[in-house]
């Protein structure tokens, strides 16, 4: 997108996407908010924002956010909804029944105890709060996988 008619128009592309996250106040959901309500509000918002878009079909957009409502959002918002922002520092630990495997993937492991966030992604909590750390384990991550790929060659 070196080009600056690429640059122009993704920059005139985003401006109905930015105008439609000011619009959604997603911040504003509290608890006892109705998420059929909230999703039909801010799809139609994004629906009327990229009504006159160029090149872009504003289904397309649409169906975007509506794959990610139901993919990803729609539990989350249903969580905030129900228990409020205060559900943003909740994790839980998840155990197996006896002789069956965990169902859920775990986004913590603490002295081989596992756990999931119930909102915030452990990627994000981990950016955020422990990006020195982090790169130190990449880095010795990197270290052992060369060691390996030099021991096997």
């Amino acid at each position: 997108m070196a080009h600056q008619e690429f640059k122009n128009f993704a920059q005139r592309s985003l401006k109905p996407f930015d105008a439609w996250v000011k619009q959604a106040q997603l911040k504003e959901i509290k608890q006892g908010d109705s998420p059929k309500e909230l999703i039909f509000d801010i799809s139609e918002q994004l629906l009327n924002g990229y009504a006159n878009s160029d090149l872009l079909s504003k289904y397309d957009i649409y169906q975007i956010l509506m794959n990610y409502w139901a993919d990803t959002m729609q539990d989350d918002v249903y969580v905030l909804m129900q228990d409020d922002w205060k559900a943003g520092n909740t994790i839980r630990e998840l155990v197996a029944k006896k002789g069956e495997k965990l169902k859920e993937t775990p986004d913590l492991v603490i002295d081989k105890k596992k756990y999931k966030a119930e909102l915030i992604p452990s990627s994000l909590i981990i950016a955020r709060y422990f990006a020195d750390e982090q790169a130190h384990v990449d880095d010795l991550q990197a270290k052992l996988d060369e060691a390996i790929k030099l021991s096997i060659a």
